[in-house]
């Protein structure tokens, strides 16, 4: 990737530089800049703002996500590229992309990335529980620093966070092989003006929902804080420990909503959703009164129009 004038470049990381060479073709641009805390370094973004790496390090300084940060401007997947490169990276790595070329949501969807507009990041956890119910405790994350933005986001069960019905937000977490570690992927809208046609109805950015734009490092900033103070309660107690406050900001719970089974195309019901289990699960009641919880699948939430909103 040819040098460009316009922003002071980092030394590459050599230990990551060298553990990655087959990916660097596959999954996007070669990372512009590696830093952890015994860095000092910003890079500037396409929009005129910086990452401010010495400030986020401050922030972050003793905790353990964010003890290394890895910037690409261009990456296909901030999830892929760490499933990749893991090895070379220590537990709380971030990876943070300027735009993803092929981000993706749950079951394969795509997630729209505007360049310049929103946040792409991923967090490697290694070491401790690695259940897929982090995904939840990552949601209740993200809703916490957009709350302390004035802003009335809420969780609509497993992944996603919305602001009025419509969502800003998505988690996707991942993992492969012998699951020894999770891949926590965060897509979140923060000063998109528009979106395509397909979804305007269904996504909001915090700009269009607050009428004024944000500084994309200082929310990047807050996320990264309330992964932090989630992630030690979660290592010791699991999603059970965060369950009340989750419950709190579940637009879910307390829904009609529709299931769908995407392995059987087309097949759904209709349930009134109860209560969040303590592992996670969403309990529900179908018409005839029967309970039960559903661990995963699409749900649509009815809202008062009577539509259902996936």
């Amino acid at each position: 990737m040819a040098e460009r004038a316009d922003y002071h470049r980092a030394d590459y990381h050599p230990p990551l530089r060298e553990s990655i060479p087959n990916i660097l073709g596959d999954y996007g641009s070669r990372p512009e800049n590696h830093w952890d805390r015994s860095q000092a370094d910003c890079h500037r973004i396409d929009d005129g703002q910086a990452y401010d790496i010495p400030a986020l390090r401050q922030s972050l300084k003793g905790l353990t996500i964010g003890g290394e940060i890895i910037y690409a401007e261009e990456l296909n997947s901030t999830n892929d590229y760490i499933k990749q490169a893991r090895g070379s990276l220590s537990n709380g790595a971030v990876v943070l992309a300027g735009r993803q070329l092929a981000g993706r949501g749950r079951n394969g969807r795509v997630w729209y990335s505007e360049s310049r507009a929103g946040i792409f990041v991923s967090v490697l956890l290694k070491a401790g529980r690695r259940e897929p119910s982090f995904t939840l405790a990552a949601g209740l994350a993200v809703t916490r620093a957009v709350r302390l933005l004035g802003l009335p986001a809420g969780i609509k069960w497993p992944n996603d966070c919305v602001i009025d019905g419509k969502k800003f937000a998505g988690i996707l977490t991942e993992t492969q092989g012998m699951g020894d570690f999770l891949a926590v992927g965060i897509g979140v809208n923060v000063n998109n003006s528009a979106f395509p046609e397909d979804i305007a109805e269904k996504a909001v950015s915090l700009a269009l929902a607050a009428g004024r734009r944000f500084s994309r490092q200082d929310v990047l900033a807050d996320i990264l804080r309330q992964l932090n103070y989630v992630y030690k309660p979660f290592m010791e107690g699991g999603f059970a420990v965060l369950r009340d406050e989750y419950l709190r900001h579940c637009v879910t719970v307390g829904a009609e909503v529709r299931l769908g089974t995407p392995l059987r195309e087309g097949s759904s019901e209709t349930a009134r959703a109860v209560d969040i289990s303590p592992s996670g699960g969403l309990v529900v009641v179908n018409g005839s009164g029967a309970r039960r919880e559903v661990l995963s699948g699409e749900i649509s939430v009815r809202g008062l129009d009577g539509n259902y909103t996936a």
